[in-house]
């Protein structure tokens, strides 16, 4: 998976527009913990060959150092090398009320 601020080449990659509901910065890690109800209930609904844990999520997220500030942070998530983080982030953001605790959001574009 690639997580940029920008646009990704050579994969199909799907884009969103991140703002952080409150005067301070929340970086993706903070954000991911917030979820944990919705991330587990997904990790639940799917079975994979792997049972993937909220844990594991976690940790695909330290990798990142994306901040969400209150001026649209550009995030870029691609399939090139997909893993966990990539298909909760894509179906949390695709499936949901657009909006959290910490941030809000909405799609921008597509590249196939």
């Amino acid at each position: 998976m690639k997580i940029r601020k920008g646009f990704v080449s050579n994969s199909s990659s799907s884009s969103f527009i991140l703002n952080s509901k409150s005067s301070k910065f929340i970086n993706l890690l903070d954000f991911i913990i917030s979820e944990k109800e919705y991330i587990e209930q997904y990790l639940n609904k799917y079975s994979w060959t792997k049972k993937y844990t909220f844990n594991d999520v976690v940790e695909n997220a330290k990798e990142f150092d994306l901040i969400i500030t209150t001026n649209d942070t550009d995030l870029t998530i691609s399939n090139e090398n997909a893993n966990i983080l990539e298909d909760v982030l894509l179906d949390l953001f695709n499936n949901s009320t657009k909006e959290s605790s910490l941030i809000s959001w909405y799609f921008e574009s597509y590249n196939g």
